[in-house]
């Protein structure tokens, strides 16, 4: 009975050990904001951004605002009280082509963030103080103006990856708890068949 609870301890050692190891290291913000241009049209901004945690630098964008689709990261860093990210959309202006890209051949977005991204993600959220997006297309220029939020949404809570390894754990103890018990029935049963026989005998 002891050596099972030593081998249950020890299983559910190894499965505390794997489930810190493969520790998520990535945090999403949702984005949301308004954006006005000169002549007061609101365009909506959306989508979100994933930060890599152990190097506290953005990796990946997914945003959307004035119709447009913006990914590509192409700077970030503290820009005196704000933490500046620029994205660019991946539409190519009039007049470019894939092998004339050149500066004025996409959009630029810069976000100004309330805060770093290491206290972002101690308080699972931060503002959006500015935002500047340059529209250039046909050969003129829309400049747009605003504000928004980002937040870490809480996320459910996942299977851990050790769990399937810990119920297989707890399976092969007790198969090999079934099987000595049997073996140990057998062995008595042998004996008090032998003890029968010589007795009879």
């Amino acid at each position: 009975m002891l050596s099972r609870v030593k081998l249950i301890v020890a299983a559910a050692a190894l499965t505390l050990a794997v489930g810190q190891a493969s520790a998520d290291t990535y945090t999403s913000f949702n984005l949301s904001g308004n954006f006005t241009d000169p002549f007061q049209d609101t365009w909506l901004l959306s989508g979100s951004l994933i930060l890599d945690d152990t190097t506290d630098l953005f990796t990946s964008a997914s945003i959307r605002l004035a119709g447009e689709p913006w990914s590509n990261i192409i700077s970030q860093g503290l820009s005196g009280n704000y933490y500046d990210i620029s994205v660019q959309s991946s539409v190519l202006n009039a007049g470019c082509s894939s092998g004339n890209s050149g500066s004025g051949c996409f959009d630029l977005l810069t976000l100004g963030l309330s805060a770093a991204p290491a206290a972002l993600i101690a308080a699972g959220q931060g503002s959006i103080l500015v935002g500047y997006a340059g529209l250039r297309d046909a050969g003129f220029q829309i400049s747009l103006l605003g504000t928004g939020s980002l937040i870490d949404p809480p996320s459910p809570t996942p299977l851990p990856a050790a769990f399937p390894l810990f119920a297989t754990g707890l399976g092969a103890v007790g198969l090999f708890g079934w099987r000595r018990k049997r073996k140990a029935n057998a062995v008595c049963a042998l004996a008090s068949e032998a003890a029968t026989t010589t007795a009879v005998a």
